[in-house]
This record gives structure tokens, sequence and C-alpha cells, in this order.
């Protein structure tokens, strides 16, 4: 699945030599928005460990 092609761009928009991107399409599509969550969650993982859920605690936020 490519993220890319769920990815709208409008040239110009707002304004002159602006290129819009528009997600909407990929928030519509159930496939699409989890294929994002996943390269993002495997992106923050390998970017900066799990550092989440340690602190959840002190933030009063506890995971199930």
């Amino acid at each position: 699945m490519s993220i890319k092609s769920h990815i709208r761009t409008i040239k110009n928009y707002p304004i002159e030599g602006v290129m819009f991107r528009d997600i909407t399409i990929l928030l519509n599509n159930l496939e699409g928005f989890g294929a994002v969550i996943e390269e993002l969650v495997t992106a923050i993982i390998t970017e900066k460990g799990v550092v989440f859920a340690p602190n959840s605690e002190k933030i009063n936020q506890l995971f199930d």
C-alpha cells in the first residue's frame, strides 16, 4: 500500500508557490491511516526507544 497515493497535492494553494498536501483522503482510508500509524510508531521506537510507558505513571495516564 502506497501512502503517497492517498495524499493529494494542490499546487499554488493557498498562495502562489505553495504545494498543499491534502491528507483527508488518507484519514478516510482505514488501511492507509493504519499504515501511517505503524510507520510513525516504528520511527519513534527506532529513533528514541520506548519512552512513553515508563513515564505514563508520572503524567497519570496509565496504559491498560
